[in-house]
């Protein structure tokens, strides 16, 4: 069962965004303000917060802050809904959000957004899946996507702060992203580095269902003696991967900032 927690959002707004994420698979979860919301926290456990910037009590911004450093709710996707472009911009500037939504649609439009992120697999109600957990000490995983999605994947190597070399074979070529305590320092693939070599990763991996993966562990000493690209948690680059995407698509289900990377390739 998976769980989202509304906090700060008033009626009725509230009961409608409640009303349109409600599924037999999805419990939503209400509180007024931040401090109401965090003595919800340890019971509850929600696999995903969507706050707004002001909550009276105390600023998103604060509320995202002591969530994070929660041990008991390591792994909670909190989202930002911000009401201005202003608010956007601070949230960006000071705040650690795992994505921040700018409230310039309907508020179906936003609840339709994160139903997606349910269905693609960002918000998981189950744990870790077992031979990504933590045994005797760091060993070779690999397989294909067909066991497990791509988000699945790097999101379970990032909550169990796994650090190494994940390995992807796309059509001969070769895709590589190097993680440090479960963030993402570095990715790889054809002549694109960063951030569009991950997004461009995302893409082949909804083309091709069932690419092969390996994920070799190394030690931070390791790790730190390649080049760095990025410096960003798997929920991060995913959200962001993940929120546009177009549903009425097949294969070519990219985000705006995919296509656009795919439109440079091409003209390059």
């Amino acid at each position: 069962m998976k769980r989202i927690l509304l906090i700060g959002i008033q009626s009725p707004e509230v009961e409608h965004l409640a009303e349109r994420l409600r599924t037999p698979d999805t419990q939503v979860l209400v509180a007024p303000g931040g401090l109401y919301a965090l003595t919800m926290l340890e019971r509850e456990r929600p696999h995903l917060i969507l706050t707004v910037a002001e909550l009276g009590d105390m600023t998103g911004i604060e509320l995202n802050a002591m969530v994070k450093k929660d041990f008991s709710v390591s792994g909670v996707q909190v989202v930002l809904l911000a009401r201005s472009l202003e608010e956007k911009l601070l949230a960006e500037r000071q705040g650690d959000f795992d994505l921040i939504v700018l409230d310039d649609r309907p508020l179906e439009a936003v609840a339709d957004r994160l139903q997606r992120l349910i269905r693609r697999g960002l918000i998981s109600g189950s744990s870790v899946p077992p031979d990504l957990a933590e045994g005797d000490g760091p060993r070779e995983i690999s397989g294909t996507l067909g066991e497990m999605s791509f988000a699945e994947l790097t999101l379970a190597l990032s909550q169990t702060a796994k650090t190494g070399r994940l390995h992807l074979e796309v059509e001969e070529q070769h895709g590589l992203v190097l993680m440090l305590d479960g963030m993402i320092r570095h990715a790889v693939f054809r002549d694109a580095i960063g951030i569009p070599a991950f997004a461009r990763l995302v893409y082949e991996s909804e083309r091709i269902p069932t690419m092969p993966f390996r994920f070799e562990p190394l030690t931070a000493h390791e790790v730190l003696r390649h080049p760095k690209s990025l410096e960003q948690t798997a929920p991060q680059l995913l959200l962001s991967a993940a929120v546009d995407l177009d549903e009425n698509t097949t294969t070519e289900m990219v985000t705006a900032g995919i296509k656009e990377w795919l439109r440079r390739e091409e003209d390059g």
